[in-house]
């Protein structure tokens, strides 16, 4: 794996460590509903989901 891989990596890996971080979470824990389905369950979904789409598609992209 290359040095700027590992990099990017690190930086995704923060980034998404400081979204899911309590102060953050926080905001999103409200009592509010969305076709029933909690907003800090949305939350914690969508930023989940796109903490693994963009580490397979950094990976895929550096296989290739």
């Amino acid at each position: 794996m290359s040095e700027r891989l590992t990099k990017l990596l690190i930086v995704i890996f923060v980034a998404f460590g400081l979204l899911l971080h309590y102060p953050l979470v926080t905001v999103a824990n409200i009592p509010s509903h969305i076709n029933g389905i909690p907003i800090f369950l949305i939350y914690l979904l969508i930023s989940w989901t796109l903490l693994i789409l963009s580490i397979f598609l950094i990976v895929k992209k550096s296989s290739q």
